[in-house]
């Protein structure tokens, strides 16, 4: 759940809007947002991205504790 607070002219043209549809401001304002959230296009992940780095270290021989000494290292 979530609270909005409106100004009041905002608050008066919700109200007329759903007197017109014949609905409480509430679920007038709920399904006006699942419909336009049906109009807005959901980004698709980019398969191709993710398996152009595959075989990335093949044929190198690095080991769990070399990438974890290179990435956390403590200058002395």
């Amino acid at each position: 759940m979530l609270t909005v607070t409106l100004d009041d002219d905002v608050a008066s043209i919700l109200s007329n809007m759903a007197k017109r549809s014949n609905s409480q401001p509430e679920k007038f304002l709920n399904q006006w947002i699942k419909r336009s959230a049906k109009d807005i296009e959901t980004p698709k992940l980019e398969t191709e991205d993710f398996f152009s780095f595959a075989g990335m270290w093949e044929d190198r021989n690095i080991t769990q504790e070399e990438l974890r000494a290179s990435a956390w290292k403590r200058e002395s």
